[in-house]
This record gives structure tokens, C-alpha cells and sequence, in this order.
């Protein structure tokens, strides 16, 4: 049941399971860790009292509050882990105040209470339970953080399908010591250059090489309102671009994964966790 147009995946080590989104079915599917070969879903989240449009870029997990949240452009949808079927949401964000606008990478900290959304505002801190036309705690742009805020009006059906641009993160992590974790900047790789194709034309935080960049949310929750806040690290590959942007973590190894192009790239990161 997994479709092509799904662009997050997220993995609960407590539980043992993944979570894919399903845009084109809107649905929210839960497999166990160990599926392999043509297995169900173990559960479905799916119907029109779910509320889930077109999901195709932002599903997080908070496994110790056993919630699922789903980002679908320009509202954040939170059910309970475990649920199924034709279930109504347990908590909206959605509404002009929110500054949700083309949101797409969600991370959810459950030590801090927050939740984070990359968004064309830029990067939205809000408290994790927050829900109806809430306000975030802080917006999160400016060049030393690397982070774009475009802003644009809330996009058509169309639009949506096609993905909209210029959100200021799409695919995000939390690590184990509190660190934020995406790439920015990220340049062309070598079979890109080989085509002549560029990616990403923006640079790193700082107007410095892009890469793997962390910032703090301890820094983050400092900022009262709007703030520019400087990325605690960036790790950059002096061989080329990094191959992607979607990210995994590996707190055993003490390794972030990238994918999302023509290869998977693993780099040690011991810093961040």
C-alpha cells in the first residue's frame, strides 16, 4: 500500500515500527520493524474524519507521548500511535496565526515539549501540545541560520500536489542531545555536475559550505518571537555536495544517513549525539 509520491519515513525504535504516509490514498500506514516482502500494514489511519489531505512530506513520531503527527502543507494533525481507521484527530494545528505555509518537515522533542515545522515562514517552535489557531513560541530564518522565509499564500489543490517551493526545511531529526539535524546547502553531487544539474543554489548557515547542519533548540527556545540562530555545527563533504536531504540517525554508531538521490551516504557525527 505504499505509494511513489511518499517523501518521509519514520522508524519507532521503543516499538519496533515504521510509519509511511500514503498521499495518494491519504492514509497513514504502520508496518512492524521487521516487515519484509509484500506484508500489511499492521494499522491504517484513513477516512474523512482523520482529516488527512496530501501528506507527502511530513510524518513524526513521538514515541514516548505515543503520538503520530502529520504535517499536510498548512495544518499538523496528531493522532494517538496505536490508532486506526476513520479516527478523528486528537489535537488540530491549523489557522492564520500558526504561520503554516507549505509545511512539510516535522520533528517532535519530547524532552523540551516542543514541536518544530519547516515552513515558508521559516522554521515554527511551537509547544508540543499546542493545537487550534495557536501562535508559534518562535519563528526561526535569517542567514545565520542558514533558514529561508519566504512566506506565500496558502496554495490550490494543484499546487499542493505539486509540492509548492521554497519551504526552509523539508525532511528534519532530533538527536539524542538536543540538536536539530537537516542539510542545507548542500550543493551538486558528482553525477549532477557530470549532467550539468546544480540542486540546492543556496549556501550553509553563515553564508558558509553547506551540509549536515545542527542547531541547538536550546538556542532556539531563547528566541521570544522571530530570531536568526546560529547552527552549532555543519558537517560538509570536501569531496563533493552532500547525496541528499532526507535524513536518518544512528545513535548507536553515532552516524546520520542521506539519502533521497542516487545513493546512500553515512557519515560519523559523534558531536551530536
Amino acid at each position: 500500500m505504499i505509494s511513489r509520491a511518499d517523501h518521509d519515513l519514520q522508524y519507532d525504535a521503543i516499538h519496533d515500527e515504521f510509519v509511511n504516509a500514503n498521499p495518494e490514498a491519504q492514509a497513514i500506514l504502520s508496518f512492524r520493524g521487521s516487515a519484509n516482502g509484500e506484508e500489511a500494514p499492521i494499522r491504517i489511519i484513513q477516512g474523512p474524519h482523520t482529516q488527512i489531505g496530501f501528506p507527502n512530506h511530513g510524518v513524526g513520531l513521538d514515541a514516548v507521548h505515543d503520538e503520530i503527527y502529520v504535517v499536510d502543507k498548512e495544518y499538523v494533525l496528531v493522532f494517538p500511535r496505536a490508532a486506526k481507521g476513520d479516527v478523528t484527530p486528537i489535537r488540530v494545528l491549523r489557522g492564520p496565526n500558526t504561520l503554516l505555509v507549505n509545511a512539510r518537515g516535522v520533528a517532535v522533542d519530547p524532552v523540551r515539549n516542543v514541536l518544530l515545522v519547516g515552513t515558508n515562514n521559516g522554521l515554527l517552535v511551537f509547544n508540543r501540545t499546542d493545537t487550534g489557531n495557536a501562535k508559534p513560541r518562535a519563528v526561526i530564518a535569517g542567514p545565520m541560520s542558514g533558514i529561508r522565509a519566504r512566506g506565500q499564500a496558502v496554495m490550490d489543490v494543484e499546487e499542493r500536489r505539486r509540492g509548492g517551493q521554497g519551504v526552509a526545511i523539508q525532511n528534519m531529526r532530533m538527536s539524542p542531545k538536543g540538536y536539530l539535524i537537516a542539510v542545507l546547502g548542500r550543493g551538486a553531487n558528482s553525477l549532477e555536475q557530470s549532467q550539468g544539474r546544480g540542486t540546492d543554489p543556496g549556501s550553509g548557515p553563515g553564508g558558509g559550505p553547506g551540509g549536515i547542519t545542527a542547531w541547538s533548540v536550546d538556542d532556539m527556545l531563547k528566541i521570544d518571537g522571530k530570531g536568526d540562530v546560529p547552527a552549532a555545527w555543519v558537517l560538509n563533504n570536501p569531496k563533493g555536495g552532500i547525496g541528499g536531504s532526507s535524513v536518518a540517525l544512528n545513535p548507536k554508531a553515532k552516524e546520520v544517513i542521506i539519502g533521497g538521490l542516487h545513493s546512500i551516504e553515512v557519515y560519523s557525527f559523534p558531536e551530536i549525539f
